[in-house]
């Protein structure tokens, strides 16, 4: 009989807390301190399969894709109005034809960290760099006649800064750069977050 025990990843503030994973005694396979890009990280299920008296043990694994990039969004959303994280989700499925909401994460003006997609979903926030990214968007990013403003609040600027920190220890490869590093023509998210986050 094979068994195994249930952990559970703690830390008040990372991205992953409360999640739950099953591990095999008999199969010491990682560890959830040393976590990096190129991990297995989500999940390991144990299966017995009794094929003639005897039993095939199969190990099926979730695997974390391999993030080089962490990018930087704006919701495009101008001061006085507001787009919540429910909101936001609500416009990807309804009106973008997505699954769910395209961003792993969504700081609104309160400050609040929301969780969207898992961090090993691929994401639809960025053309052509959705499959080795995380797409973090804040809650504005226009100025109250609908042009490009850094309208990011205090406190949305010390969640994004913690939320980029516990990423950068997860990858410590990944880059720092903001939609418009990638997509010129595009504002987002209408401050420079390559510069700004360079010495994470």
């Amino acid at each position: 009989m094979i068994r195994y025990k249930k952990y559970q990843v703690t830390g008040e503030n990372s991205p992953l807390n409360g999640l739950w994973y099953a591990r095999p005694v008999i199969e010491e396979t990682f560890d959830i301190e040393r976590l990096d890009q190129t991990i297995v990280l989500k999940v390991i299920i144990t299966v017995a399969t009794a094929i003639g008296g005897s039993f095939r043990v199969r190990c099926l694994q979730i695997a974390m894709r391999t993030i080089t990039l962490l990018i930087i969004h704006c919701s495009a959303t101008p001061q006085g109005v507001g787009l919540s994280f429910e909101d936001c989700r609500r416009d990807h499925i309804r009106h973008r034809g997505f699954s769910d909401i395209g961003y792993h994460f969504y700081v609104t003006r309160d400050g609040e960290i929301h969780r969207g997609r898992p961090p090993e979903k691929v994401g639809a926030h960025c053309l052509n760099h959705n499959r080795h990214s995380i797409g973090i968007c804040y809650e504005g990013g226009l100025d109250a006649d609908s042009q490009p403003s850094d309208t990011r609040t205090l406190e949305q600027k010390a969640s994004l800064l913690a939320l980029l920190r516990e990423l950068k220890r997860i990858f410590p490869h990944a880059l720092i750069v903001g939609h418009h590093d990638l997509n010129p023509m595009k504002p987002c998210p209408c401050f420079n977050a390559e510069r700004e986050y360079r010495g994470l």
